[in-house]
């Protein structure tokens, strides 16, 4: 974020002088320990609308020097305009960057968390990281998100996009306006018109409509184009800056304090479900625009903006920015994740922050560089190293490491299961004959149906179905169960989908030839609850609890039954959760060279999520007749649950789904489970 000196100028060359604005030096303050304390944990859950906070102050900064610029020389020069912009941003990113990328090679995952820093750290460098991380890291609340230590630079290239293209717009603006000499009225009718457009798009898409033509990536949490109009409404309030100084301090006064009242309350009742950029995030650019237009005024408020403390952090907001999550995702992956470890992180991350500041950002930033010779060496000496370290990691983690251990177990954790892979699912096309295994083996058929949960046992059964010599078909459908019943899905695509498939699925295995129809479900899933949360499942039926489950499952089975099938229902495996939730992202390159990445569960901790539905499960198999497959011991033998067995088998992908090997090692007790009921 931009950390020039704020100044309120007027479209004359006749209006005020310079005014050294150091309330918006303390306005970064705020919005810099609003994203920290957010990050680090701490109960603020609105904290990451700092951003949109460095948003209006860049927008208002920046077109109060370009008017200072227009005014004085009836010109804009964009080279000088760009040079300056790259000595103020890019030494302390680039150095940001390239510390980053150094640490990556040891303190971040081989399994996916290095490739996905190198290619935000590429694009950070090159104005692009918001699409970047759109593409690789997604959602920014995911918990993926919390496993890139440069997610933060999302906002930066948001910054800087809106740097190459507004001078632009202001200069249309006043060009435009130029022969009626009436400078202000043209620029405000241009940027007015931008932000409009943008605020409408925010708006739609928060209210979850797309529209027609508009690329995704410009839209959405990351994109510029609904960003805009933060940016515009500070460049609003610098297009008026000389009438609004002249505010009386009676004025000023209220308005401060409502500038300050809207941004507490984006801090406390904003959060990470709230829609967002939408209609929430007016409050913290109102409390921001506020707060600026009553700083010339002597207020309270601006006082404590002005403050010597304020005014410190605020000079040093961007680097502090731009180091303190690292230190925190660093520190959470290789030590942990608990509070006290998150906050003492991100205090530690004042100190990079200061050195950076100190030795980088202030000595760049004030030597005097016009363009020419010595503008392209500082741009090839300021880029050259950290693109060169990026694009080496990237190489490395492609490469495993040169390490045996690392590409054993990338195998491993990222092998597609068959059913996955033969496009199994109504979604992909699903087709018996691409879908059916053993095709000619003389006994009669097995079916395996049902969401992830069941794909994970493709392995499993295609083994037991060639010692059974019965052929196999599998019709599944990631993400929804095989339970008949109307979906509670929150997203109507994926609840349609939903519904489709037990129904499509029930009607093919009626038809089908008599055998043993294999059921495997996540079915903790059906009762969980994720009210308000966006595209998640709210469990209306869950609401019946149990009792719902037991009715739909055994609706589910009974037609099946009667139409001369056995049914074979298969418990849900022991899913890693809370304290205990497995991540391979976690898995840094050093804990692997350690310990393996060894991580262990007792099953007690899974009886408590998963017992209720469990006991439903076999309640249904007392009352249907149907068979009852647990794999409880086998993959978690003596009340341990492993990430690695003690032979070096890599027993789960992710932390509710098995592996390949580990589902090929189960093959035994499905053999003996579909001889039993048959």
């Amino acid at each position: 974020m931009s950390t020039a000196t704020a100044v309120i100028a007027s479209p004359t060359p006749a209006a005020q002088g310079r005014h050294h604005r150091s309330d918006v030096q303390g306005l970064r303050a705020i919005a810099v320990l609003m994203v920290v304390c957010f990050h680090a944990g701490l109960p603020a859950p609105g904290g990451f609308v700092g951003v949109d906070v460095f948003f209006v102050i860049s927008g208002f900064v920046i077109t109060a020097m370009l008017m200072r610029e227009w005014s004085r020389d009836g010109r804009i020069r964009f080279g000088r305009f760009y040079v300056r912009r790259f000595t103020r941003l890019a030494p302390a990113l680039a150095l940001t960057v390239g510390v980053v990328m150094l640490a990556s090679f040891l303190l971040l995952s081989p399994f996916g968390g290095q490739e996905t820093a190198s290619k935000t750290g590429l694009g950070a460098l090159l104005l692009a990281a918001n699409f970047v991380i759109a593409r690789t890291t997604g959602d920014y609340f995911d918990a993926s998100a919390d496993n890139n230590p440069l997610l933060n630079l999302w906002s930066l290239s948001v910054e800087e996009q809106f740097y190459l293209v507004f001078p632009f717009v202001l200069l249309l603006g006043w060009l435009i306006a130029a022969h009626r000499k009436r400078l202000h009225v043209g620029p405000v009718v241009a940027v007015g018109t931008v932000g409009a457009v943008s605020l409408a798009l925010a708006l739609i898409g928060a209210a979850g409509f797309h529209v027609p033509g508009v690329p995704d990536d410009l839209v959405g949490f990351y994109g510029p184009a609904t960003r805009v109009w933060e940016f515009a409404a500070g460049a609003l309030l610098a297009l008026g800056g000389a009438r609004l100084s002249a505010a009386s301090a009676r004025s000023a006064i209220p308005v401060s304090i409502v500038g300050a009242g809207l941004l507490g309350v984006s801090l406390l009742i904003i959060n990470d479900t709230t829609p967002f950029p939408g209609p929430w995030t007016l409050l913290p650019v109102l409390g921001t625009v506020f707060l600026i237009a009553a700083g010339p005024a002597d207020t309270v408020v601006t006082k404590v903006l002005a403050s010597a403390p304020m005014v410190w952090i605020g000079d040093r907001s961007y680097s502090i920015y731009l180091w303190h999550w690292p230190c925190i995702v660093f520190a959470r992956l290789n030590w942990s994740a608990s509070l006290p470890v998150l906050v003492l992180a991100a205090a530690a991350s004042f100190i990079p922050a200061y050195a950076s500041y100190r030795w980088v950002e202030q000595p760049v930033r004030t030597k005097a560089t016009t363009g020419g010779t010595s503008f392209v060496r500082l741009v090839a000496l300021t880029m050259a190293p950290p693109l060169v370290v990026a694009g080496a990691l990237g190489y490395a983690a492609d490469h495993e490491l040169w390490s045996g251990s690392v590409r054993d177990y990338r195998a491993m954790i990222r092998s597609h299961h068959a059913g996955d892979d033969a496009h199994c699912t109504t979604t992909m096309g699903w087709t018996a004959e691409a879908c059916t295994w053993n095709q000619d083996a003389a006994g009669p058929p097995i079916y395996l149906v049902g969401d992830s949960n069941a794909d994970h046992f493709s392995e499993a059964m295609m083994d037991a179905s060639t010692s059974l010599a019965r052929p196999l078909v599998m019709r599944l459908e990631a993400g929804c169960s095989y339970i008949l019943g109307e979906s509670t899905l929150t997203d109507r695509d994926w609840r349609g989908r939903c519904n489709r498939y037990p129904v499509q699925a029930q009607d093919y295995l009626l038809g089908a030839e008599k055998g043993v129809v294999v059921i495997a479900n996540a079915y903790g899933d059906f009762r969980k609850t994720f009210a308000g949360e966006r595209n998640r499942r709210i469990d209306v039926a869950g609401k019946a609890s149990e009792t719902e489950l037991f009715s739909r499952l055994t609706d589910t089975i009974r037609p099946l039954q009667e139409a001369g099938h056995e049914v074979l229902l298969v418990q849900t495996v022991p899913h890693w959760g809370g304290a205990a939730a497995l991540n391979w992202q976690a898995c840094t390159t050093v804990k692997l060279l350690s310990d393996g990445c060894q991580q262990t569960m007792p099953i007690a901790e899974v009886t408590v999520r998963q017992g209720d539905i469990a006991h439903v499960v076999s309640e249904v198999t007392a009352s249907t007749g149907a068979g009852v497959l647990d794999l409880t011991e086998a993959i978690c033998p003596a009340g341990i649950c492993s990430a690695v067995s003690p032979e070096g088998l890599v027993r789960y992908r992710d932390g509710v789904h098995i592996t390949v090997d580990q589902s090929h090692a189960l093959a035994p007790f499905f053999e003996a489970a579909i001889a039993r009921v048959s």
